[in-house]
């Protein structure tokens, strides 16, 4: 066995992740305006292989991994910071290791941070995303991705569910860029190197609780049981931000001091440097006294120190306002079918996530996206205001997974190939009444089948793909209409289509 593969063996049992698919990637030469540079994914259908990972340190196809696996299990998450310029990763080395936090940083094939935490068995993806939420709210970069972005796998999708994934060190092996960083900030420049580097940090799932983000690093005394985020900014001079802060503050004082909160948030100003203007002051009062807000959590600086998992058990934290019954939008990815399908990651609770796939149009409409949460999740949402969603899915399209599918791969190719598959089973001499018998029939207005018969052939091959309310939206595409004919002495309803094109 060669070097080369050895090293790609390492890899292989350093990031133990999906059994069902990995990503592939390939990078292109030029940067966006946020400096992240260009790529191409796409899904392949299969559990990766110790040739993959040799294909990957050679650097003809790049590997993407989901941390998470078919029994939602995990050995390692990460932090995707969504920053690529102006990151000094030799200074945020130095933070993770002062804190004494079992994090390895590897510098990502755009040169912005990507931290990992790796465990020795298998635990509960939910149990690492709180992990890495409280981790990131720590550093700084509350408002980057958790990987794995899934609680849960959605299991009524079949297959098409796998996790989203993040792209994985030593693409190039060791004469590319994207490597990892030692305890001094040094480049770890050998994969064998990275392998004992990693076996020092994992930790064992029991220390874990004891890990949640350097709780004796902030004063809890600043806001006793209050969100996270603003113990940490407050632990420290405010010289920005003063007013957003002090917003969320008027929030935790009313929670907290219900009959003297007015009082409390003018002590806490003149504790800035400088404080706030008193007519702001008191206009912010004002504002307060007249409508109760909830915290600011997906602007700055608050999403740079989120702990939205802490925040919810915290006495005077998100939980437990009306408003904030409202799932906790967490990421997105975009399945690049035609249409495309959306999957929307989500926290319902403390310690609860899930994940809703999602037409154009659902996750457009708020009042259809609640309708997908009662359906999926039994659970039902208030109808968020249309500026307010308008928000939050623009914030979250910013790092948006776009997984592009190859032609023919896509669960409606998939669809149609099925589908021609059933109209394939027609009898050899066709009669309309074959239709009654549960096989299609071809005749002058082209094929004509009972969707329950389609339905129960796709059944019978497994195919999982996609659900029932979607198989029409293919077919009306495809050109087929729907009425009701009689048909021997029976009057039913029947799909009426087409030939199917060759070329589709």
């Amino acid at each position: 066995m060669s070097q080369t593969q050895s090293d790609a063996q390492r890899l292989f049992n350093i990031f133990p992740g999906s059994d069902l698919a990995f990503g592939r990637t390939t990078v292109g030469d030029n940067t966006n305006a946020k400096g992240k540079t260009d790529s191409k994914s796409w899904l392949i259908h299969r559990p990766v292989t110790v040739d993959d990972f040799q294909s990957h340190i050679e650097g003809s196809e790049g590997i993407g991994l989901p941390p998470i696996n078919s029994e939602n299990k995990v050995r390692w998450g990460a932090i995707d910071v969504d920053v690529y310029q102006g990151i000094d990763l030799k200074k945020l080395q130095t933070q993770i290791t002062e804190n004494t936090l079992p994090l390895v940083l590897c510098r990502s094939k755009s040169g912005g941070p990507h931290i990992f935490l790796f465990v020795r068995e298998w635990i509960d993806a939910a149990v690492m995303i709180s992990m890495m939420q409280s981790f990131a709210g720590f550093l700084g970069f509350g408002d980057s991705e958790i990987f794995p972005k899934q609680a849960k796998l959605l299991r009524n999708e079949g297959s098409q569910d796998f996790g989203s994934w993040i792209n994985l060190p030593y693409f190039g092996g060791t004469v590319n860029m994207r490597y990892a960083h030692d305890e001094q900030g040094a480049a770890i420049t050998t994969i064998m190197e990275f392998e004992a580097f990693v076996k020092s940090r994992q930790i064992m799932p029991n220390e874990m609780p004891d890990l949640i983000a350097p709780k004796g690093k902030e004063s809890d005394s600043v806001l006793p049981d209050g969100p996270p985020c603003l113990n940490r900014i407050l632990a420290k001079p405010v010289t920005e931000n003063r007013n957003e802060i002090l917003s969320n503050l008027c929030v935790y004082a009313k929670k907290r001091w219900p009959d003297e909160w007015e009082t409390k948030v003018v002590e806490v100003n003149n504790k800035f440097d400088p404080p706030l203007p008193k007519r702001e002051v008191d206009n912010l009062v004002k504002s307060y006294k007249k409508t109760d807000y909830r915290y600011k959590c997906s602007r700055e600086p608050l999403c740079r120190h989120c702990d939205a998992s802490a925040c919810k058990k915290a006495k005077y934290g998100i939980e437990g306002s009306e408003d904030e019954k409202m799932p906790d939008s967490r990421s997105l990815t975009m399945i690049a079918t035609d249409p495309p399908i959306w999957y929307l990651s989500i926290n319902i609770g403390v310690d609860d996530s899930a994940r809703i796939s999602l037409t154009t149009e659902e996750l457009q409409t708020p009042r259809l996206y609640q309708r997908r949460c009662m359906e999926e999740l039994q659970v039902m949402p208030p109808i968020p205001k249309g500026p307010e969603w308008q928000e939050r899915i623009t914030s979250l399209m910013k790092n948006c997974t776009v997984v592009e599918i190859p032609k023919g791969m896509s669960p409606t190719d998939q669809f149609i190939e099925v589908l021609k598959q059933f109209l394939e089973s027609r009898s050899e001499e066709p009669v309309i009444e074959d239709i009654l018998r549960g096989m299609p029939f071809l005749g002058d207005e082209g094929w004509s089948f009972r969707m329950s018969d389609v339905t129960q052939f796709l059944q019978n091959q497994r195919f999982t793909l996609l659900k029932y309310r979607e198989y029409a939206e293919i077919l009306r595409g495809l050109g087929a209409t729907s009425k009701r004919r009689h048909i021997g002495t029976q009057f039913i309803s029947v799909f009426t289509m087409p030939p199917i094109k060759e070329d589709i």
